[in-house]
């Protein structure tokens, strides 16, 4: 019975550390404000969309290297362990090969998609006459020619329409 435990449990746990990898991922979109961006005043501006261009937005803490490589590292033992305790001496030893394998590949997905979000470059020619173009997460959708806020404070800038 033991035996059969420990797999489930080691399953159940990559689960959730995926969940929660993914989870980690920071929103910005035109809505999304941090709490301490809160009871703050902004500049707005107004204008009208130039261009919008379909971006991917990349957290800074999940490059090439460190998302995929622990994603994939967590998930190969996870997966080495559970098929390890497959079968006898010879199905331990395949199934260790095809757990780790497979865990590695789901792990990799999984450390892969932590930190990315389809983001927009949305370039705006201002009343002013001043042309600026701001990437933001794709939460709407805009189109040239649409009236459009700039909101801007505390460094950034977010496009909302009217």
């Amino acid at each position: 019975m033991k035996n059969k435990i420990v797999p489930i449990l080691c399953l159940v746990l990559l689960v959730i550390c995926g969940f929660s990898l993914s989870a980690c991922t920071a929103k910005v979109g035109s809505a999304d404000y941090t709490v301490a961006e809160a009871q703050r005043a902004y500049y707005v501006d107004y204008g009208n969309v130039q261009s919008v261009r379909m971006v991917e937005l990349h957290s800074e803490d999940s490059n090439v290297g460190t998302g995929i490589g622990v994603g994939a590292v967590a998930g190969g033992i996870t997966g080495a362990v559970i098929g390890g305790l497959i079968g006898g001496s010879t199905g331990a030893t395949i199934g260790l090969a095809t757990g780790a394998v497979a865990g590695g590949a789901a792990g990799g997905a999984i450390g892969h998609n932590t930190g990315h979000q389809t983001g927009l470059e949305i370039t705006v020619r201002l009343d002013n006459g001043q042309t600026v173009a701001v990437v933001q997460g794709a939460d709407v959708n805009f189109y040239p020619g649409q009236r459009v806020q700039l909101i801007t404070g505390g460094n950034k800038t977010r496009v909302a329409p009217l």
